[in-house]
């Protein structure tokens, strides 16, 4: 099969799972291209990986600059003449030109699967999805987090820009049960969908050598995800103050850049958390694992999540995790078995999950071991690889 993944950009730092799903399948024979709308910012993080894939990476011409924008827009425009007038018809010379380069780029070199990595990219597609298809290409969007649970509250269009998308494709991943059954008030048809978790490289995160329980030592907690209100760090912080106001020696690495960057910093400014909170900004995957086994709990304070990626790492690292119940994380964590569970919104609950790692040992040495477990069982990426090939081939049969 040739599948084509869309995209914001690729790489990305903040998604790695994304490259491992290329990879992943070409080493399973597949041909797996990749259409970018803009041109990455993070090669430089994944130069150590860049020779795992040998696919196309197209980056749509509008999205550079200078005479090479023009000159690929024209090249494009002139060679599929009929494809601009019929859209220019519809939605006027502008919105011609764009559809035009979307339609073009998205069915290059005819893949079997076209994929939109997020429901969000998808809805940017709408007015082209109806060319597609009539090209027999067949359309699977992916349903993870932000652009469902948060998207249709703020943007009220949204949820119809779903329910088309939903009409159109003819696969829809959901990353959890919690997303599919949330997303059936949007028109979501259960026989066209499926859940795959996320998933983790267990080869990659591993440790050489078991979880230990360092004594008499600071102890190091860790953040992995943007910098965004969606991932609840201003709890965590509170949280974190909490716990030293109770005399306890910790630090608090959180990983990652984003839109809420000057908010955290000047948080952490009037806490006076300057000395324990440190934020690292985007480091490389390599970096990212150091950090990891440097430290001793991870905490997940996020408002919602489909399944965080981010925590699935951590746990296959032998991390003890501390989640709030947001979206799916309810389906990976059996409370105080392989991780401690709160409820969202709740410093006091971070703070107090904190405080009882740090004071049973046994406790952490139990999650720590039974994480490891649980990830190789359920969100190991040869399972979720199993399960997208299953669909894709599937889909492709139906022809």
């Amino acid at each position: 099969m040739h599948i084509k993944l869309i995209v914001n950009s690729f790489p990305s730092a903040s998604e790695t799972f994304l490259f491992n799903l290329v990879t992943g399948l070409q080493a399973k024979g597949h041909r797996v291209s990749v259409c970018a709308t803009s041109a990455s910012k993070h090669l430089d993080l994944y130069k150590s990986r860049m020779n795992e894939w040998s696919g196309e990476i197209d980056v749509m011409p509008f999205t550079h600059v200078g005479i090479q924008k023009w000159m690929g827009i024209l090249s494009v425009l002139i060679s599929h003449l009929n494809l601009f007038i019929q859209y220019s018809k519809r939605k006027g010379f502008k919105q011609g030109i764009l559809h035009t380069l979307y339609d073009v780029y998205l069915s290059k070199n005819n893949p079997d699967i076209v994929h939109f990595a997020y429901s969000g990219i998808g809805v940017n597609f709408l007015e082209i999805l109806p060319s597609l298809k009539h090209k027999r290409i067949k359309l699977i969007t992916s349903c993870r987090g932000s652009a469902e649970k948060v998207r249709p509250i703020v943007e009220p269009k949204r949820k119809q820009e779903l329910s088309k998308l939903f009409e159109y494709c003819d696969g829809i991943h959901c990353v959890s049960l919690d997303m599919l059954l949330g997303l059936k008030k949007y028109g979501l048809d259960e026989n066209k969908s499926f859940v795959n978790f996320p998933s983790v490289n267990v080869d990659y995160f591993k440790r050489d050598t078991q979880y230990e329980v360092r004594k008499n030592t600071r102890i190091k907690l860790v953040t992995t995800g943007r910098l965004h209100f969606q991932k609840g760090y201003v709890y965590a912080l509170n949280a974190i103050k909490q716990v030293l106001d109770a005399g306890y020696d910790i630090e608090y690495k959180i990983i990652g850049d984003g839109p809420d960057l000057h908010m955290l910093q000047y948080m952490i400014h009037e806490l006076g958390l300057e000395k324990e909170v440190i934020l690292t900004g985007k480091v490389s995957s390599t970096e990212v694992k150091k950090i990891l086994l440097e430290s001793d709990i991870f905490i997940l304070p996020s408002l919602y999540e489909g399944i965080a990626n981010a925590a699935l790492e951590a746990m296959a690292l032998q991390l003890p995790l501390i989640t709030t119940r947001s979206g799916g994380m309810a389906e990976v964590i059996e409370n105080e078995v392989n991780g401690i569970i709160v409820e969202r919104f709740d410093s006091n609950a971070i703070a107090n999950a904190i405080i009882k790692l740090i004071q049973n040992p046994s406790l952490r040495l139990a999650i720590s071991e039974e994480s490891r477990k649980v990830i190789e069982e359920k969100f190991n990426i040869e399972y979720q690889l199993k399960i997208f090939e299953k669909n894709y081939l599937k889909l492709c049969s139906k022809d």
